[in-house]
């Protein structure tokens, strides 16, 4: 049997004045149950980063074709891919061909080592932010 998915419910008061951004947000996010609590945190993190109406969390985990979080526009262009972790070559070239920007937060202590294995492979993207 497997297991279920962990419910976290948050609030946030998020200010960014760049953006004009002056909400309170409530949430409810689901921790898949092969997620760590540390990666949670940083889609959470990048979610209060990014923050508009349009913003989602995606499937992530459960969905490989889906994102941490993603912006998409009313007729279901992706805008904004966000991307968690540290996903292979194949994965984020598909990303920046699906959206129109890609943002990946690489986390932990290899985040390091992984960056210095893909970093010359990516190049060619110019609609991906790391």
């Amino acid at each position: 049997m497997a297991q279920p998915s962990t419910t976290y419910k948050f609030e946030l008061n998020l200010t960014d004045l760049d953006r004009s951004v002056y909400e309170n947000v409530k949430q409810t996010i689901a921790r898949h149950p092969s997620e760590t609590e540390e990666r949670m945190t940083v889609r959470l993190l990048a979610y209060a980063l990014w923050y508009n109406e349009q913003l989602s969390f995606g499937r992530g985990l459960s969905e490989v074709d889906e994102p941490a979080l993603w912006e998409k526009s009313l007729d279901d262009r992706v805008l904004h891919w966000i991307e968690v972790g540290q996903p292979d070559e194949t994965a984020l070239t598909k990303a920046c061909r699906k959206a129109d920007q890609v943002a990946l937060y690489a986390f932990h202590h290899a985040a390091e080592v992984w960056w210095k294995g893909i970093e010359n492979k990516l190049h060619k993207l110019h609609n991906l932010q790391v």
